[in-house]
């Protein structure tokens, strides 16, 4: 069984980057300039645009992912953004619900979202 860090590591942050990817290019970032204002390699950006990585669920926190990438176009630390949407992430439940379905956990788990919940995170 895989322990939340793990899954934070293996599937949540590569599915924020895609989110963020996606939402970058929304806004018109050009490819290569994606690449080099997340510190992640073309190829990361093209497979995240063409679905062929970090297909997860982020329901639950895609409107942080918008606001984070409209940050990151004003200046603000990919890392620093990243970082808090892990959190959030881990505060909503989505890790939690990624968890479940990576390892079959059947109980109520809530351990994420106790460990989280005074920690104040906002994009």
């Amino acid at each position: 069984m895989l322990q939340p860090q793990e899954v934070e590591v293996w599937y949540v942050i590569p599915a924020i980057r895609k989110g963020l990817v996606e939402e970058l290019k929304k806004l018109g970032v050009k490819e290569t300039d994606i690449s080099r204002i997340l510190h992640i390699t073309k190829a990361s950006v093209s497979h995240y645009l063409k679905n062929s990585r970090a297909n997860e669920d982020l329901r639950g926190i895609k409107k942080e992912i918008k606001r984070g990438a409209r940050l990151i176009l004003r200046g603000e630390c990919p890392t620093k953004i990243i970082q808090k949407l892990t959190i959030i992430s881990m505060q909503k439940g989505v890790t939690c619900r990624i968890h479940k379905r990576i390892d079959g956990i059947k109980n109520n788990c809530q351990l994420c979202g106790e460990l989280y919940k005074n920690v104040k995170v906002k994009i």
